[in-house]
């Protein structure tokens, strides 16, 4: 799985970042909306990377609702399960196609 798809090696295409939300709590502009944008290479190239915010929120387009409403479910896991704020995760295994993990809290048997 990706953690983020933030590397533009396939071209300069910026695709999201789909578990980024449950795997860290980095987000960047528009990725709770599934904004989309290319990098360009030239002075101040991520300067306009996303799409501008419109005025208002009733302005938004519902195309990134489905996503938003995702992030916002992500968001809430620490208030729904508080033994996240002091949870570690301990790599197992790490290749290019999987990443396996173990979380839980230090002291505390699963």
């Amino acid at each position: 799985p990706v953690i983020d798809e933030r590397d533009t090696s396939n071209g300069g295409e910026y695709r999201g970042c789909e578990n980024c939300a449950v795997l860290s709590p980095s987000r960047r502009y528009g990725d709770e909306l599934a904004y989309r944008g290319v990098k360009e290479e030239r002075f101040g190239g991520d300067d306009d990377i996303r799409p501008v915010f419109p005025a208002s929120p009733a302005d938004l387009s519902n195309l990134g609702a489905d996503t938003l409403r995702a992030h916002q479910s992500l968001l809430g896991l620490r208030r729904r399960h508080p033994w996240l704020v002091d949870a570690r995760t301990e790599s197992l295994d790490l290749t290019n196609e999987r990443y396996v993990y173990r979380t839980g809290v230090p002291g505390v048997e699963p």
